[in-house]
């Protein structure tokens, strides 16, 4: 199964939001054209957040895990996962950050 960027999907608290002085983990699922879950590593990822670059974690099986980021002021901030220039499922994302 070839990946289809597109098709591929991210969760956890880095894309929906949490509050501030909370570490916002990102969880991102390779997935093929008919979105189906994709189970090999070795995509690449362009991933940022407000335009500074995030590391990630190839976990082997398809997924990869963005260790997180921390915010202390609270807004909205936009990440962002691409490979290849193209944009996985509803990315950019806008993520709120509320006071705790």
């Amino acid at each position: 199964m070839a990946i289809d960027i597109a098709h591929c999907t991210a969760a956890g608290l880095g894309v929906s939001g949490t509050t501030t002085f909370t570490r916002a983990e990102v969880d991102i699922q390779a997935r093929d054209n008919l979105g189906n879950p994709v189970l090999v590593g070795g995509q690449v990822w362009d991933i940022s957040v407000n335009g500074v670059v995030l590391g990630y974690t190839d976990n082997g099986d398809g997924t990869y895990t963005v260790p997180g980021y921390i915010t202390s002021k609270a807004g909205n901030y936009t990440l962002s996962i691409t490979a290849g220039a193209v944009n996985i499922i509803n990315s950019p994302f806008t993520v709120p950050f509320t006071t705790i």
